[in-house]
């Protein structure tokens, strides 16, 4: 039968299999999703303030809306090297308000529970969840503590940023896992992944996950197309979904999904002869959803999940970490505008003589915060560091965070940068 936006099959359970009289569910729901337009450009948004040297606008990017029927996914034969998603029992121990309230929580209680969750499902040896994101778009916030829900189709990662992202952690700079853990994980397959679940007690009743069959992509990923997201302390590339086949995209969500359950899906897969390598995914809303439907709250995980015995090896080579060193460094200088205000300062005042300068990159060379990637590296290998980062430009983008500080600070930035 057909209701509002949704189609909708019952089917008699009972306790054991045995009808007692219930009926549950299952629905089919006519709806639209988020498309955005491949207008031939680079594609960009930024989640941080612009700056002066930065884009003239937030974002470049537009949606459509195309009509699709996204199918219930319960009982579906939906895997994750299949399909690139699926569904997995799996109580937490957490409360909803932990997911709100208690961030340490969530670390050492909960991102164990997600790695040997995804352990479990995929038979990997080791698994590192480095990220969460609680969602309710009622509760939203500018410090994103808490985010809204997803605006179009996308997935978190291009093939470059998940090749990004795995030598971040055998590196060690993703997560807890130390560098010396990871050594044995640099060949092999890996896969970055997210759990998703809902944090309430009540079942999702509207603006629930869609997730798309990855062999339902035309060519793969012929229509997946590079976006730049400008985040507060990096950049990094995803993959938006345009509609140039959407006729052809087989969407899924889970109806009712409660508590206890968990959504798996990719984001990318290093092994090619996997059909389930990518998942474009995005919230949507069921037209048929009373008014007064509480809102949806949920979290997701990030996770790197390796396969160190997997033939032939798929995982990216290492470059010359120099060389990486120092693209970091630049990158450091380039989020000038992100750095605390009387760091800022500092620069200014340093960026005004060749010894000051020097000392900007000696700073940096310390690594204080562990995120440009030389903290434990000795000496004589900060030198090597150094001289490729100089030879990379350092200092001219040193000379352009300054005049972009002094642009937009005034006379505030000329006057208190005299005291360095």
């Amino acid at each position: 039968t057909i209701r509002g936006g949704m189609v909708t099959q019952k089917r008699w359970v009972g306790e054991n299999g045995v009808a007692q009289g219930n009926f549950e569910t299952m629905t089919d729901i006519e709806t639209s999703l988020p498309y955005t337009k491949d207008n031939g450009e680079r594609a960009y948004i930024y989640l941080r303030p612009r700056t002066a040297a930065d884009h003239q606008t937030d974002t470049n990017m537009s949606t459509v809306r195309i009509k699709t029927t996204v199918r219930d996914g319960r009982e579906k034969s939906l895997s994750l090297d299949g399909h690139s998603f699926q569904m997995a029992d799996h109580p937490t121990a957490l409360s909803t308000e932990d997911f709100y309230h208690n961030t340490k929580k969530i670390e050492d209680v909960y991102y164990k529970e997600m790695e040997q969750l995804i352990k479990e499902k995929t038979g990997a040896a080791k698994v590192v969840v480095f990220n969460h994101q609680v969602r309710n778009q009622a509760k939203a916030n500018a410090s994103r503590d808490v985010g809204p829900y997803a605006a179009s189709i996308h997935s978190d990662a291009s093939a470059y940023q998940a090749e990004s992202l795995f030598r971040s952690a055998i590196s060690g700079q993703l997560g807890n896992a130390p560098k010396e853990s990871m050594e044995p994980f640099r060949k092999g397959r890996f896969v970055f992944m997210n759990a998703w679940r809902n944090i309430s007690e009540q079942p999702v009743q509207n603006h629930n996950l869609a997730v798309c069959d990855a062999t339902s992509l035309v060519g793969g990923t012929d229509d997946a197309v590079p976006y730049d997201v400008y985040q507060p302390l990096f950049k990094s590339v995803g993959m938006f979904l345009a509609p140039r086949h959407a006729l052809f995209h087989r969407w899924y969500y889970y109806s009712n999904l409660k508590k206890d359950e968990v959504v798996l899906f990719k984001q990318y897969d290093s092994d090619h002869s996997k059909s389930g390598r990518v998942c474009f995914h995005t919230s949507f809303s069921d037209p048929s959803a009373p008014p007064d439907t509480p809102d949806r709250e949920s979290v997701e995980v990030r996770a790197m999940a390796f396969f160190p015995d997997h033939t032939p090896n798929t995982c990216p080579e290492f470059s010359d970490p120099n060389e990486e060193v120092a693209s970091n460094l630049i990158q450091a200088v380039l989020y000038i505008q992100m750095w605390p205000f009387m760091g800022r300062i500092w620069f200014a005042g340093k960026s005004k003589t060749k010894a000051g300068r020097e000392e900007i990159l000696e700073e940096l060379l310390k690594d204080k915060t562990g995120r440009i990637g030389c903290q434990d590296a000795t000496e004589k290998e900060k030198i090597l560091m150094k001289e490729a980062a100089i030879e990379q430009g350092f200092y001219t983008y040193v000379a352009q965070a300054a005049a972009s500080l002094e642009k937009s600070g005034g006379w505030m930035v000329r006057f208190l940068s005299r005291l360095f």
